[in-house]
């Protein structure tokens, strides 16, 4: 059964546009920075609470929030923040002494600072828990200020895309690399891509595009992506513009610095319906029985959405919002048969994207509507190790009424880690061990 679970509530500050971030191996979740409590509140905060899964309570991050002569950000919203783990060391270039204890950090860039949108670098040391101004450090081609970008860690690169710039009309689609130990930045000009598609349909509304208005080599320019790595690959999906937004999914291959925009299939009981309908074939369900769940091919296009790779190759896409409402679905997107699956629909109290008729309304289980995370944008998910396993968690966001304070964690069904544990034994790592069956 796959399903949210709520973890804890109103113990910390309610904020939006913050960020969440996890140093590896470590079950502590960092949230700094965002617009707090309520939607009137327009200025961004530098609070700096972190959560600990295991022990499900908050404390202050920061060594003593109460004295304002520390180092530290200045308040901001829209900035970007990625945990370095073991012995990865910032502006060094050797790993000297690798060491958890004394290396792992968070590296925070950018974002909307009051009056002004940075491209700022600050590192904070988890165990001295004290910040330091690395900006005077960068070298190369360091990116022109900007807020609501996208941002992985893969490896000792820190990867930065898109956002938004000091022109709130300035919207980005470049691409910089920093290398973590030497702080040195370049920008990609990535290669065209060979596997781009254009059999996606496109909408009648302006304000709800893939983005398909011609054959495109990179993403369009647009904000608050949903981000993510798969396979030391950085992942976008959505984003969008004050005019439109999109529900496309591109790939930036860091090896051979290229983007792809991936080809969506139908979902497979979809596709067996329509064949068994058009040949007369038995035994499959016809287009009439179908779930709803079954019949949806994609996501709405969307910006101020999340994901994650929870597993080895399957993303989780939860909320954001387009020009019609907030969205509270949860999708899953496989990566082996590059289909999306909707796991589920959100609130059907608070807006839905997805319009459904009686019949169809009869399969949506409504008793555990209120354990779901209300619609929201401007929140975050956050992969935590808790017992060595990895959670996924969802903190705070703007549901359009109020921004939230919860901790929510989202439970994959036990069957889907069942096989892709099965996947995981199949690879080259695992060709010497002998499986013998019970």
């Amino acid at each position: 059964m796959t399903y949210w679970k709520l973890l804890n509530k109103k113990q910390t500050t309610a904020r939006a546009g913050h960020t969440c971030t996890c140093v590896p191996h470590t079950p502590l979740m960092y949230v700094l920075g965002g617009a707090l409590d309520h939607i009137g509140t327009p200025f961004p905060s530098n609070n700096f609470p972190v959560y600990n899964i295991d022990t499900n309570k908050w404390d202050n991050a920061d060594l003593d929030p109460n004295n304002p002569d520390l180092l530290r950000p200045s308040p901001r919203v829209g900035h970007s923040c990625v945990g370095i783990e073991d012995g990865k060391m910032i502006g060094e270039q050797l790993f000297i002494n690798p060491s958890k204890e004394n290396h792992s950090a968070l590296l925070v860039f950018g974002g909307w600072c009051e009056l002004q949108v940075k491209n700022d670098l600050w590192k904070f040391n988890t165990r001295t828990r004290t910040w330091e101004d690395l900006s005077e450090r960068q070298k190369g081609q360091i990116p022109k200020q900007r807020s609501n970008h996208s941002c992985v860690l893969i490896d000792h690169f820190m990867i930065v895309f898109g956002g938004l710039g000091e022109e709130q009309t300035e919207y980005f689609n470049d691409l910089y690399i920093l290398d973590i130990r030497s702080l040195v930045w370049r920008c990609v000009e990535s290669e065209p891509s060979p596997n781009l598609t254009n059999n996606q349909n496109q909408t009648d509304d302006t304000t709800m595009t893939n983005g398909n208005e011609e054959d495109r080599t990179h993403p369009p320019p647009s904000r608050c992506h949903a981000a993510c790595v798969h396979r030391k690959r950085l992942v976008l999906f959505g984003g969008g513009t004050e005019k439109q937004c999109y529900n496309d999914i591109w790939v930036f291959d860091l090896e051979v610095l290229r983007w792809s925009k991936v080809s969506i299939n139908e979902p497979r009981p979809l596709r067996e319906a329509k064949k068994a309908s058009q040949n007369g074939y038995y035994g499959f369900k016809e287009l009439k029985d179908l779930k709803p769940s079954e019949i949806f091919k994609e996501p709405e296009p969307r910006f101020f959405c999340e994901s994650e790779v929870l597993d080895m190759d399957r993303m989780i896409v939860f909320g954001g919002r387009n020009s019609k409402q907030r969205i509270g679905e949860t999708w899953k997107f496989d990566f082996e048969s590059m289909e999306w699956e909707l796991l589920q629909f959100g609130h059907a109290n608070e807006s839905i994207t997805l319009t459904l008729d009686e019949e169809e309304k009869d399969d949506v289980d409504e008793s555990k509507e209120k354990f779901e995370p209300s619609p929201r944008s401007g929140f975050r998910l956050c992969k935590l190790w808790s017992n060595n396993r990895r959670r996924l968690v969802l903190f705070g966001g703007n549901n359009g009424k109020d921004r939230c304070s919860e901790v929510w964690e989202f439970v994959l069904d036990i069957t889907l880690l069942k096989k892709n544990l099965r996947k995981i034994i199949r690879t080259k790592q695992f060709v010497d061990i002998l499986i013998k069956s019970q």
